[in-house]
């Protein structure tokens, strides 16, 4: 014979088991986007380390732009930008370096792909 007393025991203990289930996957969520989060600032650290060197050698040789970062594509989504792109470029726009963005690609027409220069 079915007890209704057991019955709701079984379902409260369902419904607390799939709210932990969720509880965890938020967490592993929010665990992976923290992860991606520091992977993106030392990345874009490590670019922006670089970009005095790159611009005093640009225009000792003349140039009035320099190359600073190539984007991934899942960085660039319609032009706005994400990740490590979106921290060099608003660092760029900070130390008025004017950053732009410059599309290019293979000659072939097999790739092509995003750059971040700065320009003076």
């Amino acid at each position: 014979m079915l007890d209704p007393a057991t019955l709701r025991k079984m379902t409260d203990k369902a419904i607390a088991n799939k709210a932990l289930a969720a509880e965890q996957k938020r967490l592993k969520q929010e665990a992976a986007a923290f992860a991606q989060n520091e992977a993106n600032v030392a990345r874009a650290a490590k670019i922006v380390s670089e970009i005095t060197s790159k611009a005093v050698a640009a225009a000792e040789s003349g140039e009035s732009r320099v190359k600073v970062m190539g984007i991934k594509d899942s960085e660039c989504e319609g032009r706005v930008l994400s990740g490590a792109a979106k921290l060099v470029w608003d660092y760029c726009q900070g130390a008025g370096l004017n950053p732009i963005l410059l599309d290019d690609h293979d000659g072939m027409g097999i790739d092509s792909w995003t750059d971040l220069y700065i320009q003076w």
